[in-house]
């Protein structure tokens, strides 16, 4: 069952809380809404019971649309990695707006926790916090992520499926960039435009859940990419 030092947390934040427990025998799923100031957050721990170890997941969810949301989210977050500290912490975040300040994701540098920043159009932007110090960000950043789907032919690029990308800004930092269009154990390919033509950044195999993720740094806005299935 989820840990009693996490239970005890959660039931001593300083905003109302609801709790829901289900279990199959497998997997124990427990979801905690919590209201704070100004927005809803979710924290749901996972409990995998189909190992001879019980291995547990720890996922915190919000959606923010002020500096307010992301201040809240990252107390809630702090008492959560703070009493679990060997467990795995994922930051779950909705943007209502693309445009984030550099000090809101300052708020997570050095903790133990994946941040997860989520956008409308699908694309997902995974930061391993842990690795990053304050320095590592400044100014603002625009996560948005333009996806247009293309023939392989128009950009000569192998593949069955070829969409190209365009990014509202630079990202100066160590990220992974999540792109959810490909059949299980495909292989994806991340392109950039150089001198004329696309050369491969990086390929990966698309995970169970249809997820390619590429590694990412240094994204220039003024440079052409794509992707190809």
């Amino acid at each position: 069952s989820p840990s009693k030092t996490l239970l005890s947390m959660i039931n001593s934040l300083p905003f109302p809380s609801s709790i829901v427990t289900t279990d199959d025998g497998k997997e124990m799923v427990q979801t905690t809404v919590t209201q704070t100031e100004g927005t809803v957050v979710t924290i749901t721990v996972v409990t995998d019971h189909s190992e001879e170890v019980s291995k547990e997941e720890i996922v915190i969810q919000a959606t923010v649309t002020a500096e307010n949301d992301w201040i809240q989210l990252e107390k809630v977050t702090a008492e959560v990695v703070a009493k679990e500290k060997s467990k795995d912490v994922t930051v779950e975040i909705n943007l209502t707006d693309p445009v984030v300040d550099s000090e809101m994701l300052e708020l997570f540098a050095g903790k133990n926790i994946i941040l997860k920043i989520a956008l409308e159009n699908g694309v997902v932007w995974k930061i391993y916090m842990k690795e990053m110090t304050e320095k590592d960000f400044s100014g603002k950043y625009d996560f948005q992520v333009n996806i247009s789907q293309k023939s392989p032919d128009e950009l000569e690029i192998f593949g069955e499926k070829v969409y190209q990308l365009k990014f509202a800004d630079r990202i100066d930092f160590n990220a992974s960039l999540g792109f959810k269009e490909g059949n299980t154990y495909d292989l994806a390919s991340l392109y950039q435009k150089e001198e004329g033509s696309y050369q491969i950044i990086n390929s990966v195999v698309v995970d169970q859940y249809g997820w390619a993720w590429f590694s990412v740094g240094k994204i220039d806005k003024k440079t052409d990419y794509c992707i190809g299935l």
